[in-house]
């Protein structure tokens, strides 16, 4: 009869204890065998979590892979691009200019008789995921940023001057203005290996306004008046908020007619190795948990067979069937535990040699085998609840010993 009570599991707790103590060479057996099995198991995860976060890592570390860039020119109002920028997923969204509009000669201010270099003009502002966080407040007026292989060639740092040339021909006369600009920072290579100038957008609009022949006011360049003039704009730069938003900006942008270029390969590559060493590893864990579940059922009814007469004696001495129950459940919960704090300690040994030994070719801080503090505890509860459901079978062929076993002679 299943009857409970707190007593009653208390002391058949301390039995299980006991026992499990007295038995020690066959607890450590078990114990050791559980290990066995669940490291491999840990290692082969921290492998897999390990390796698709640091290429999930990299991809993030790469604000282009984020970027929707929109293929040819167009016409959009501030609506417009008002309207893109709310779209879900999007986290970054500024006007552009029309291609040949966004060049301009530099030549540095430090430097006498230097060759100009041509390098393309890009619109920013605050949040441009092209700007490293030490640079997120984006360039204002004359201050701008450059990119790491422009600033090599122009042989500039940051707070040094480059003076700017915007050239156009009107009547057949060749013309030009001048800016002197402050290098406020410099991209690092990870955010482009472009020849860039990040400006603010209004310097962008007032050179593509000049080289079309009219006057900026602001900058004091003569032209000719514009009246009435509405803004729109030839493009724009997008960017996703995360890596999954790439492939939605991408369909909307699609739908609405806009012919865009992704990186989408990239991400998916990134996906299907995910999905594939996930399969690989719910394969080989399977086989390998189902195994020890296997070896743990023989090994608790064969433990129940061994130990019958103490166990009817218990019933002689008024535990329940449910106490006796569970002491094989008791004492496998203890197997477990003491099996997987084993397995994370052979665990943690072993990925400190794979991530030492392997380490060429990683970025600082990478690392090719990892587990989380989560996936520990994930480990240890499923491995005490994996036990536990196995050992019932042998609770219930201990609660079926018949007392009469204690007094009968062999």
């Amino acid at each position: 009869m299943f009857s409970f009570s707190f007593y009653g599991l208390r002391q058949i707790s301390g039995v299980a204890v006991r026992d499990y103590i007295h038995e020690a060479r066959l607890s450590c057996c078990a114990i050791l065998g559980l290990a066995a099995v669940l490291a491999p198991v840990l290692v082969l995860y921290g492998l897999k979590f390990g390796i698709v976060s640091t290429m999930v890592e990299n991809l993030n570390r790469d604000p282009l892979i984020r970027e929707i860039k929109i293929l040819g020119q167009g016409e959009y109002s501030e609506k417009d691009l008002e309207t893109y920028s709310r779209l879900p997923g999007a986290s970054f969204l500024i006007a552009n200019t029309r291609f040949l509009s966004a060049t301009m000669d530099l030549v540095s201010a430090q430097k006498a008789n230097q060759f100009a270099v041509r390098a393309e003009m890009v619109p920013s502002a605050q949040g441009d995921p092209l700007l490293p966080e030490l640079y997120s407040d984006g360039p204002v007026g004359n201050n701008v940023y450059i990119s790491a292989p422009l600033a090599e060639q122009l042989g500039v740092q940051p707070g040094d001057h480059v003076t700017g040339k915007i050239v156009r021909v009107v009547n057949k006369t060749r013309e030009a203005v001048r800016l002197d600009l402050v290098v406020q920072g410099i991209l690092p290579l990870t955010s482009t290996q472009r020849k860039l100038l990040l400006v603010p957008l209004d310097l962008l609009l007032a050179a593509e306004d000049y080289r079309e022949g009219f006057a900026v006011p602001a900058r004091n360049w003569e032209g000719l008046a514009r009246d009435g003039f509405v803004r729109s704009f030839a493009s724009f730069r997008l960017f996703a908020a995360t890596l999954d938003d790439v492939e939605g900006l991408r369909a909307e942008m699609e739908a609405r007619g806009i012919e865009t270029k992704t990186q989408l390969d990239r991400i998916e590559m990134v996906r299907t190795f995910d999905r594939n060493l996930t399969a690989l590893f719910l394969i080989i864990s399977s086989l390998a948990l189902i195994g020890y579940a296997l070896a743990m059922i023989v090994s608790v009814i064969a433990s129940v067979a061994r130990k019958q007469k103490d166990i009817s004696i218990l019933k002689l001495l008024g535990f329940s069937d449910l106490d006796v129950a569970m002491l094989p459940i008791l004492q496998s919960v203890l197997t477990t535990a003491g099996g997987s704090v084993l397995a994370i300690l052979l665990y943690m040994l072993t990925s400190e040699i794979i991530n030492r030994n392997f380490a060429a070719g990683l970025r600082s801080g990478e690392v090719l085998c990892l587990l989380l503090p989560q996936h520990y505890l994930i480990a240890v509860v499923a491995s005490v609840c994996l036990g536990g459901l196995v050992s019932v079978v042998g609770g219930f062929r201990a609660a079926s010993v018949m007392p009469a076993e204690g007094v009968r002679n062999d």
